[in-house]
């Protein structure tokens, strides 16, 4: 992003995600640009998270943002709604899942309402910094609902999720081991 805006638009470029507070100015629109995505910003608090290729999701906190794609029509989003484009397919939807689960790492807390178990062990791997090694298929049609601190050290996290299931996670180094559990390890439990 420009340290100054000159021109007739505020214009930055996202790769990841980010949290923005932007103040209305109606001579200068605010517009987010994530792939072939736009999300323009008519005086809002928003939060944006593009970190998967397959899914840029735009959540409205208040205000008023539209949200289009060269595949897709613009939207105008209402607070408190999240809309999802899926820049490969052209697929846009819309979902009023509780907003707290795309902003709450804010606030330091992950909220998860029926995601499956790898997009949360994507989501701490991105915080903790480390790689996942899956030794094992993990079922997608399994759905976890809860919430975790973000001040939790990896390991105590780890020994929650071990707790909710039927696999064996395990740090080494920077990489995290997915395997499935013995029938010996589950007797244990």
């Amino acid at each position: 992003y420009p340290t100054v805006f000159t021109d007739n638009e505020r214009r930055v470029y996202l790769k990841g995600g980010a949290f923005f507070e932007v103040a209305k100015d109606t001579d200068k629109p605010f517009i987010v640009c994530v792939g072939s995505t736009e999300i323009k910003v008519l005086g809002t608090t928003f939060n944006i998270n593009s970190r998967r290729p397959e899914s840029i999701r735009t959540t409205l906190v208040s205000g008023a943002v539209t949200v289009k794609s060269t595949k897709t029509k613009e939207i105008k989003l209402n607070p408190g709604f999240t809309a999802i484009v899926n820049p490969i397919s052209g697929q846009l939807d819309i979902n009023n899942k509780d907003i707290q689960c795309y902003i709450g790492w804010k606030t330091g807390n992950y909220l998860f309402e029926s995601n499956r178990l790898s997009d949360i062990l994507d989501e701490l791997a991105i915080w903790y910094d480390f790689s996942i090694d899956y030794q094992t298929n993990i079922p997608y049609t399994e759905t976890f609902t809860g919430s975790l601190s973000r001040s939790l050290p990896i390991d105590k996290l780890i020994q929650i999720i071990e707790r909710t299931n039927y696999l064996s996670l395990k740090l080494k180094n920077k990489t995290l081991v997915v395997k499935s559990r013995d029938t010996d390890v589950l007797a244990n439990h």
